[in-house]
């Protein structure tokens, strides 16, 4: 059977979507607490409904080692462009931040092919390109870590990341920088 955009946006109307579900937990929030500002957050998965949630309403998101969402949101129609030039300063004005590393093949989307640690756990994924501003800290070059599913966790992230970035830095990084990936391109293998 062959899939194609129409095969995708149907999928992403199924009542047991992630996508669909997130937006449900959106608007009920929404209605509980209408005079609240909202922000979006989550990890992986989470990270990518919210991403999507985040675009769809005009809404501030920070996520953390989220896999590529921006293909995604291309093929449901959430985002409309005529260039990519157009599409890359579009997504510079969004209020969404994607915190993550790279050792870890899920957020970087080498999360692919026969060699991946990531196939031999079951799953594999070809996109890598994220909406509105990456936040890379680079695990690889300063802490020597290997690209691993192992890496994908979210503790060790804010534990030895996060909260020791400065002291691996001594003081010269604070935090990741963040910007849109303008070179991203997702499907490369395809």
């Amino acid at each position: 059977k062959k899939c194609n955009n129409t095969c995708i946006q149907n999928e992403c109307d199924a009542k047991d979507s992630y996508y669909k579900t997130g937006l449900e937990i959106y608007q009920q929030t929404k209605k509980d607490y209408p005079n609240s500002r909202i922000w979006l957050t989550g990890h992986s998965l989470g990270g990518s409904i919210a991403s999507l949630i985040a675009l769809n309403h005009s809404l501030p998101a920070v996520v953390f080692q989220a896999p590529g969402e921006l293909l995604y949101a291309k093929r449901i129609g959430l985002l409309s462009y005529n260039s990519e030039s157009e599409l890359n300063n579009y997504l510079e004005g969004l209020q969404i931040y994607h915190f993550g590393h790279t050792a870890d093949p899920v957020y970087t989307g080498t999360c692919n092919g026969k060699t991946s640690t990531c196939y031999h756990g079951g799953f594999a994924m070809e996109t890598k390109c994220h909406l509105g501003n990456t936040c890379t800290y680079d695990t690889r070059a300063k802490l020597g870590w290997r690209r691993s599913i192992m890496n994908h966790a979210l503790l060790p992230f804010i534990n030895k990341v996060i909260n020791e970035w400065p002291r691996i830095t001594e003081g010269k990084e604070n935090i990741a920088k963040c910007e849109v990936d303008r070179e991203c391109k997702d499907c490369e293998g395809w």
